[in-house]
């Protein structure tokens, strides 16, 4: 899919790919050669453009920064999505982004200077995690791992059905279907990117710009650059990093004091009834916290470390409840080359999950954070039930 038009005396070329894609790859070194651009402008940020081709790209990762910063839930989404990208990526004999490093070659044979054009992918991660609310990550995870998992949807997959998703209408129908499933999503990742990769390549000087992107991205970028609307406000605007919201730790502290007085109130009117809630609550919340690890595959004293800190993540406004016996795991047993290595097969495997140290660690943080909600919910229960018969 291509698209033209002049600007400011510049022509600028928009070429739509699909990012894994013999053909796209194919085409993006026959345009470049065909139109000998002065410029080669590419959807992607420096961060990216390291990684590229890097098999090995999470090699590095520091799983119990990525814990404590509370980013598990997106790096488990990259994680998923990255494989899947991999898997296709075998089944049609090319690697994820080989339409980026044909334009990255094609354009330093021609000497044409390259350009990064993308939004820097931290922000983007950043402004996604941030504003977006707990429902709408939980939803977009569970649709992600949903469709990945989907056997029949990869048997399906072939170097047709790759470029047939370049197709306008197909692209239209499924941004229109993102939008109205997660707006705030569509916004974050699609839109804004858009705007931004608009205004990076109509500030670009040279007679002849090539444009390589995603097809998804195809309309958006042209929209903005013929209507010439992307100002430095907006753009401002859409590399901020927003704060930290702050709502969620003070609904929870709330709560947490709320308890609190009325175990006090029980304790003081029937110690014995508080003080068996208490005991009751405890109970519950470590024990399925501690099971949750134990069905994950995690080691003893990782499981004995959750059963310590459910409790601990259940009653704190800050921590997860799975936080302190994933940190032990990663600590324990690290993750190994071989657990990256196989990563991209292991992880549409649920029994690799017990296996493989890296995705155990991940199991445990979200098993066990589930298993102590549970358990603090019956016993939250319990506790309320008693206050009320008590008056």
């Amino acid at each position: 899919m291509i698209k033209n038009l002049i600007k400011d005396n510049k022509e600028i070329i928009l070429l739509g790919t699909a990012h894994v894609s013999k053909a796209s790859a194919s085409e993006v070194v026959e345009i470049i050669k065909e139109l000998e651009p002065d410029v080669v402008a590419i959807e992607l940020c420096q961060g990216r453009f390291d990684n590229l081709g890097n098999d090995n790209k999470y090699g590095n990762l520091d799983i119990s920064d990525v814990l404590k910063k509370g980013q598990a839930l997106f790096i488990m989404a990259n994680l998923l999505l990255s494989a899947y990208q991999k898997r296709i990526g075998d089944k049609l004999g090319i690697k994820p982004g080989a339409e980026m490093i044909a334009a990255i070659e094609a354009s330093e044979n021609i000497g044409a200077r390259l350009i990064l054009v993308d939004r820097p992918i931290d922000v983007t991660l950043k402004r996604v995690t941030r504003q977006l609310g707990f429902i709408d990550k939980m939803s977009a995870v569970s649709n992600v791992i949903t469709y990945l998992f989907s056997k029949e949807e990869i048997e399906e997959i072939n170097e047709e059905t790759i470029e047939s998703l370049k197709d306008s209408s197909m692209i239209l129908d499924t941004i229109n279907e993102l939008g109205l499933n997660f707006p705030n999503i569509k916004k974050y990742l699609l839109d804004e990117r858009d705007s931004y990769m608009a205004y990076k390549v109509g500030r670009l000087s040279g007679k002849k710009i090539l444009v390589v992107l995603g097809a998804a991205h195809l309309e958006g970028v042209y929209a903005h650059l013929e209507a010439n609307d992307v100002t430095r406000e907006k753009m401002t605007e859409i590399t901020t990093i927003p704060k930290k919201k702050k709502y969620g730790h003070i609904i929870a502290l709330i709560l947490l004091i709320i308890v609190l007085v009325i175990l006090v109130i029980t304790i003081n009117k029937s110690p014995v009834e508080g003080t068996t809630n208490i005991i009751r609550w405890l109970i519950l919340t470590s024990g399925l916290g501690g099971f949750a690890a134990l069905i994950a595959g995690a080691h003893p004293l990782s499981i004995l470390a959750t059963m310590i800190g459910s409790p601990i993540g259940a009653a704190s406004p800050v921590l997860s409840s799975g936080l302190i016996g994933a940190i032990v795991e990663a600590k324990l047993r690290k993750p190994q080359v071989k657990d990256f290595s196989s990563l991209g097969e292991d992880i549409f495997l649920w029994k690799k999950w017990r296996t493989n140290n890296l995705l155990r660690i991940f199991l445990i943080f979200f098993l066990a954070s589930f298993g102590s909600a549970i358990g603090n919910i019956i016993g939250l229960k319990s506790i309320f039930s008693s206050f009320f018969k008590l008056f």
